[in-house]
């Protein structure tokens, strides 16, 4: 049974990641908190901003790392050190001191669509690389660290577009609508006419465990953008979703009452096949806003 070490397991990305793989592999999940050697359920002690605990990830020696980890994504995520050690600093310093301990297990890295110039709208794994915000470059760093690097470990880059699910912070786009109904609270909202490619995050879960049970070690490809291919805009969205909310208000919903950031992207979406031809699944969006609701319901 593989050996799959998860870092960023506690995130929203990483939860799901866990849960799906749990029982399929050999799991192991990182903590930043150092406990009792004998105490396996608390995970391995490892931090990627404390060199002094990267010996653990030595002893253990995973067949796979799936690094899950990422700050910048959330808008209350603004630090810029921060932002640029762990999503590059860190984890170059790292893949460098597993080479050098000739410790190599595969890497896959999740990345994401903001590594790409979403003015480019239509996007696939050829379009350009020119991000247009410091958690797109900070990602993309270490991207082009692992393209460009000889000596690394194998691995692959997963660049998931717009995701949604439970777990997913009250600040984020789908949660935000959820929650002013679940608590009677008015928001105020664009016009809702940008356009995303919005999928379920158990998808990707799913298509992680895919790979990893179907040998993806032979796959002929470093990077694999992952999303539903679809354009839709905000208000669309939302309208389907209103449609599963239990006594749903659409009074609630405040849209053109704020203008759209300057900055925004009208439209942007994968067009891709790449991730399908390897047996992306998606979920039925009926089943993944169901589903979505009864987690921020409940």
């Amino acid at each position: 049974m593989l050996k799959v070490l998860i870092i960023g397991g506690s995130g929203f990305v990483g939860r799901h990641i866990q849960e799906i793989m749990a029982g399929e592999v050999n799991l192991f999940l990182t903590s930043r908190q150092e406990h009792d050697s004998n105490d396996t359920d608390k995970g391995l002690y490892f931090d990627l901003a404390k060199k002094e605990t990267w010996n653990n990830v030595l002893k253990l020696n995973p067949d796979v790392i799936i690094n899950s980890a990422g700050y910048g994504v959330v808008k209350e995520e603004v630090d810029l050190e921060t932002m640029y050690g762990v999503n590059y600093k860190f984890p170059k310093e790292f893949v460098s001191y597993l080479c050098t301990h000739s410790i190599k297990p595969f890497w896959l890295q999740i990345g994401t669509a903001f590594e790409y110039d979403l003015n480019t709208q239509v996007i696939t794994e050829d379009s350009p690389c020119v991000p247009m915000t410091h958690y797109g470059m900070s990602k993309y760093l270490f991207s082009n660290f692992l393209l460009s690097s000889s000596n690394t470990l194998q691995f692959l880059i997963l660049r998931p577009f717009a995701m949604f699910g439970p777990y997913e912070t009250s600040s984020k786009f789908i949660p935000y609508l959820l929650n002013s109904q679940y608590e009677n609270r008015a928001i105020e909202l664009s016009s809702g006419e940008q356009k995303r490619d919005y999928f379920y995050v158990k998808d990707l879960a799913m298509f992680i465990k895919n790979l990893l049970q179907g040998k993806f070690l032979d796959l002929e490809y470093n990077i694999i953008n992952v999303g539903s291919g679809v354009a839709s805009s905000l208000r669309e969205i939302a309208f389907n979703l209103s449609k599963q909310i239990p006594d749903y208000k659409p009074q609630l919903w405040q849209w053109g009452r704020i203008d759209q950031r300057a900055d925004e992207n009208s439209v942007f979406y994968n067009n891709s096949t790449r991730a399908k031809e390897l047996n992306l699944v998606l979920t039925p969006v009926e089943k993944a806003f169901q589903d979505t609701i009864s987690y921020y319901f409940k």
